[in-house]
């Protein structure tokens, strides 16, 4: 590859993003040979002027269900229907000879009373019974199918006592809807795949952590993994199955994702120590102790990292003490992941610090769902949502933790990610801009067993970097979401 000379730029690294490091680059071949101060262009090298802008390492997702991301990007978006009658139209209107209707971003509040009823198989049932007809809530963790839907749902859970409003929530929707993929063409999946990669490299983001397959398939992690085989994009996939063989026969050194400890706030299944405030009932845990000690063990004894998905308190105090007692018995060395967090006990941030346990957390949840008037203080009260996604706290008490989407729950969009955090409801959780920057860039990389780049953009280093107009140390934090991506370069190579 010709030699790269870039110039005309504000570099900038950890631990302080503000400080303008140098402002010329030399790369051959991806990787950085010299960074400087008005570093000499040599005669043989191809010049770059990069038109003064802000040069920072390229952002990490460390949290995406990449397959489908795509699939819901080339479905149906349901984010502006909020009343029974505007959603049904829609439907009718859109179904037209088509044998597949999917449908994302149903809102919550079509899951129960009292803000609106319920939507049930019974209204799809009366659009149409013969088109497969296919509903996912906002959450990712819940679904309403048809007639249509439900038949082939019942051959893939292989039982026929399906709810009946066609709902389908925790390890049952998990399960159909890692086996949608079968349902769909494989050119739809291979466009899927694309259009996602387009979506984060629009967002500056250069590298995933992609939570895939389920423990009834694998096929959705090796789709993707050979996908990033031939992708400028790079990803490490956790398989989302409690058996260590598919990660140690593709030699990859961690395991889990969304293994499902609970589910989620919004379809009230994550499981809490009190119950639910609009509901005065609560959930079980979707995995008991002894089933995530087991899963602990076998991950421990093939020398994995493990992800697992612990959302409410009563959770991530099983998951967290179990974590400790691993690591404390078994001293492995490996610092194991919990997905989420969001609401999280004393003591299970006692034992997060004990075990060195990392935590993957989802800012933008707090951008959509915090707030006293929103999904959490409604599900959970006011007091228990100020104590939901405590930032801050976990911080300054020295726990890694890496920023990601949970896309397509919320957008594969870390500026956005960013905002959240510098904007948190809960002022007292509010990070500075050093701090959000590092869980979208640094972290991520640090809590891989097998980092996907050295992101200190030096000699030696990958040449992958995102452009900013404009310095985001000047922006108000009230504005920060606006900043736009200006460019992405992967390798040296331009790619947005």
């Amino acid at each position: 590859m010709k030699l790269k000379y870039f110039y005309n730029f504000s570099g900038r690294c950890s631990p302080d993003f503000s400080l303008s490091r140098f402002d010329s680059m030399l790369v051959k071949d991806g990787k950085i040979l010299a960074t400087g101060r008005q570093l000499p262009c040599p005669e043989a090298a191809l010049a770059n002027d990069l038109e003064g802008a802000v040069l920072l390492p390229a952002f990490s997702d460390a949290h995406t269900h990449f397959l489908q991301t795509g699939i819901t990007a080339l479905s149906f978006d349901l984010t502006d229907y909020s009343t029974p009658a505007d959603l049904l139209e829609f439907i009718s209107a859109n179904l037209l000879s088509k044998k597949l209707f999917l449908a994302y971003n149903l809102s919550s509040s079509f899951f129960s009373p009292p803000k609106n009823p319920p939507i049930t198989k019974f209204h799809l049932d009366k659009i149409s019974t013969k088109h497969f007809i296919w509903l996912t809530f906002d959450n990712m963790h819940a679904a309403i199918l048809n007639e249509a839907a439900i038949k082939w749902a019942t051959s893939i859970l292989k039982r026929d006592d399906f709810h009946i409003e066609g709902k389908v929530t925790g390890k049952d929707y998990m399960q159909i809807a890692n086996n949608l993929h079968d349902y769909l063409p494989k050119s739809f999946l291979q466009n899927a795949l694309k259009t996602v990669e387009k979506t984060c490299f629009s967002k500056g983001v250069a590298y995933v952590h992609a939570m895939e397959g389920s423990s009834f398939s694998n096929m959705t992690s090796k789709i993707v993994g050979e996908f990033f085989k031939k992708s400028k994009l790079k990803g490490s996939i956790y398989n989302q199955s409690p058996d260590p063989s598919f990660p140690i026969k593709m030699g990859w050194k961690q395991m889990g994702g969304c293994i499902l400890a609970d589910g989620a706030i919004g379809s009230r299944d994550a499981a809490l120590n009190s119950p639910y405030e609009d509901t005065k009932e609560n959930a079980p845990l979707m995995l008991c102790a002894d089933e995530i000690k087991n899963i602990i063990k076998a991950a421990s004894k093939a020398g994995l990292q493990l992800a697992l998905h612990s959302i409410g308190d009563k959770t991530n105090d099983v998951v967290s003490s179990l974590y400790n007692w691993t690591a404390q018995t078994h001293n492995t060395g490996i610092s194991n992941r919990i997905e989420h967090f969001i609401l999280p006990s004393n003591k299970a941030i006692r034992n997060v610090i004990s075990s060195k346990a990392f935590i993957s957390i989802q800012p933008s949840f707090d951008y959509f769902w915090g707030g006293s008037d929103g999904l959490y203080a409604q599900r959970l009260g006011k007091t228990r949502e100020r104590a939901c996604n405590p930032f801050k706290t976990l911080l300054n008490m020295g726990i890694s933790l890496a920023g990601g989407s949970d896309s397509p729950v919320t957008p594969i969009d870390p500026v956005l990610g960013i905002h959240a955090m510098l904007n948190h409801h809960n002022s007292d959780e509010q990070v500075d801009l050093n701090s959000a920057l590092n869980v979208f860039i640094t972290e991520p990389h640090k809590i891989l067993p097998s980092p996907l780049a050295d992101t200190e953009l030096k000699e030696g280093a990958d040449a992958t970097f995102t452009l900013f107009d404009i310095d985001p140390f000047l922006v108000s934090s009230s504005l920060f979401k606006d900043i736009e991506v200006k460019a992405l370069y992967i390798g040296g190579e331009k790619v947005y």
